[in-house]
């Protein structure tokens, strides 16, 4: 959702020659608010920054990272001026301006620009098409309103996420969450940014975090988000090019990097990634040919591809623009070695390419002239690189290996540095290595070195993690107390509802479960499916004293007891420390644990499996303390399977 602050006068002011009054809070009602509910905007104004006590930091923050701003100008009021002046001198566009004319009065000269609007004082509500119309061209548009920026062409906006900073403990929030690997917990954090003033840093937090964790689905929505926020954010365009590139969206990827290699204000250390980015998604397709053509036109089809050409300046326009970055050059390099090795085994392919053979030739002396400038330039890079007081050594030695690889005549000194390499080696570099050699399969281009390097991954890659992933998630949730009575009943409904689904997804190995561990329900649900061989997972809000003494303790202590059992078997998941909610969500005053839990639990749901059933013992229409209701209005929301029975039939026992 875009955010608007709203620069205004409060209350009734009189301006003019003949001192007419005006009511900004009407003209802010009648007007303001309904056109930015129109365009699904969420809008502030100073009078709730005043309340909060803490004006010029907020003020100063909201006139930066809001992606609208609307100054009413009617009357000449110093804060307004003084406010919007800020926001021209940080931000380049999207400010809109509105007043109300009222005789010889006028907007200042100074700041007429093409998107302001006159309104009737005495019925603003008229012009609400007009502003709903004008607010709409305003966000579409990059042109700059900000006369500031028009006069000083070469001046550059202010990022706002250089000064969103994420309160600390939300940043702990998402470091304890990647720490334990809790896919669904990131997920849950980045629901819970959403319309918080510093969002979209707190979504940066979260897509770095499920990146790194190779959260590749969750990650791509997070920083989807990011860029629906702002789609120039050099940040989260190269994170969604790496990760449309894992998931095989190749063509996605490369128009989304194109972005960040057209955006003036990208660093070059950015512009390298993209580089290099854009180079792998040309391998892939390349090899992708290669490994179609037939065993004895691999190599043809090689050196004809256009694709070969096209990774190698990708990976030598990175390395040009970061030097530091020496991985890129060993992969230029890598892809010249092919291209030159192949161009001198199959002359007439590489003539026939070509006008005339004199200038194939030519040609070919200008690429290995690059193959000896550029291997030179690597082994500087590394050198200097080496020397850095933070060198990683692991990285260093990878390098070094790629390097001999490209460059020995002795296929017993690439597995010697190969060996060298992994022997500290993590999961990920094997498989940078494994990504690496693939680019010589099928090319018969340093074929001993390149079987010398597989040899030593082969013997020594850490063995494969086998895949569990389940193919369904049942997640139950239900009313308590109310139910104990009708034990047998409760159980005989849970039992059959879980068998259904084990039938349905293939057997119980295909299933896990998820629930709290509230008495009654909750409670018959983990032993059954332990009865049923179903694998489940005790999620609790908070510890399991605290829980005792809030959903446990109903008037027969053998449900804490059969509680303990569960909490002592069962792997158990916990929220948060306490009930009291996290600092961070302070702002959100209606937001309570309970509400909270049912979005971890649903969070944690699609994190395991696509693929989700929600058994529940719910009456849709009550509003109820307990959450039930809530969950299952989010659960239908997100596309959840509804299994859910009304408790008075339960009671009555009717199916």
């Amino acid at each position: 959702m875009a955010r608007a602050f709203i620069v205004r006068p409060f209350g009734e002011k009189k301006f003019g020659k003949k001192q007419i009054a005006v009511n900004f809070d009407t003209v802010e009602k009648s007007l303001i608010e309904p056109a930015l509910k129109n365009l699904n905007i969420e809008g502030r104004t100073t009078a709730e920054i005043l309340e909060s006590g803490n004006i010029r930091n907020d003020m100063f923050q909201r006139l930066l990272v809001s992606d609208l701003v609307i100054a009413d100008l009617t009357v000449h009021n110093a804060n307004v001026f003084y406010e919007l002046g800020i926001r021209h001198a940080l931000r380049e566009k999207r400010t809109f301006l509105i007043y109300s004319r009222i005789g010889d009065e006028d907007i200042p000269f100074d700041l007429r620009t093409d998107r302001y609007l006159a309104y009737d004082h005495q019925a603003p509500e008229k012009s609400l098409p007009a502003l709903i119309a004008g607010l709409r061209r305003t966000l579409a548009s990059d042109e700059k309103d900000s006369p500031v920026f028009r006069l000083l062409p070469s001046l550059r906006s202010q990022d706002p996420g250089r000064f969103m900073v994420a309160p600390e403990d939300f940043l702990e929030e998402v470091q304890h969450a990647e720490d334990r690997g809790a896919a669904g917990d990131l997920a849950l954090l980045a629901v819970e940014v959403a319309g918080v003033v510093w969002e979209r840093e707190g979504l940066r937090l979260v897509g770095r975090a499920q990146s790194r964790s190779s959260f590749l689905a969750a990650a791509r929505d997070t920083w989807e988000r990011v860029l629906r926020l702002d789609d120039k954010d050099a940040e989260a365009n190269l994170e969604l090019g790496a990760i449309y590139q894992m998931l095989g969206e190749i063509d996605r990827s490369h128009v989304i990097l194109k972005r960040v290699l057209d955006h003036p204000a990208a660093e070059p250390g950015q512009k390298a990634r993209a580089h290099a980015l854009r180079a792998r998604n040309a391998m892939q397709y390349w090899q992708r040919s290669v490994a179609a053509a037939s065993p004895g036109n691999r190599q043809a089809e090689a050196l004809t591809s256009p694709r070969l050409e096209e990774s190698y300046e990708e990976f030598r326009r990175g390395f040009e623009l970061d030097l530091r970055e020496y991985r890129l050059g060993i992969e230029a390099l890598a892809q010249l070695t092919v291209w030159t090795t192949l161009a001198e085994q199959l002359p007439d392919a590489w003539t026939d390419a070509y006008y005339a053979p004199e200038e194939a030739a030519q040609r070919l002396v200008e690429l290995k002239q690059h193959r000896v400038r550029l291997t030179a330039t690597v082994e500087l890079a590394l050198e200097i690189a080496r020397k850095r007081p933070d060198a990683p050594p692991v990285d260093l030695r990878i390098a070094r290996a790629q390097l001999t690889l490209l460059t020995s005549v002795k296929s017993e000194r690439v597995r010697s540095a190969f060996s060298a390499a992994v022997e500290y080696a993590l999961p990920s570099d094997f498989s940078a290595l494994s990504q690496f050699l693939a680019g010589f399969a099928g090319v018969d281009v340093l074929a001993a070195n390149v079987a010398a390097a597989l040899q030593v991954l082969a013997s020594r890659a850490p063995a494969p993690v086998p895949a569990n992933a389940p193919s369904r998630v049942l997640l139950y949730r239900g009313y308590g107390p109310e139910l104990i009575a009708h034990e047998d009943s409760l159980s005989a409904w849970i039992r059959a509802s879980i068998e259904a689904e084990i039938a349905s997804a293939g057997g119980s190995d295909r299933l896990v479960a998820i629930a709290g561990g509230a008495c009654g329900g909750d409670i018959l649900f983990h032993e059954l499916c332990q009865e049923l061989k179903v694998v489940s997972l005790l999620h609790m809000p908070f510890s399991p004293e605290q829980y005792i003494a809030r959903f446990v303790q109903c008037g027969d202590p053998r449900w804490i007891e059969r509680f303990r059992k569960v909490n002592v078997v069962v792997p158990r998941s916990i929220l948060q420390s306490s009930p009291e909610m996290p600092r961070w969500l302070k702002d959100r005053e209606t937001y309570e644990v309970v509400e909270r839990w049912n979005s971890w639990v649903l969070a944690v749901a699609r994190s395991l499996a696509e693929d989700i059933t929600l058994i529940a013992v719910c009456d849709e229409a009550r509003a109820d303390d307990e959450g039930v209701v809530d969950c299952a209005r989010k659960g239908r929301q997100g596309g959840v399977k509804p299994v859910i029975i009304d408790p008075a039939r339960l009671i009555a026992g009717l199916q």
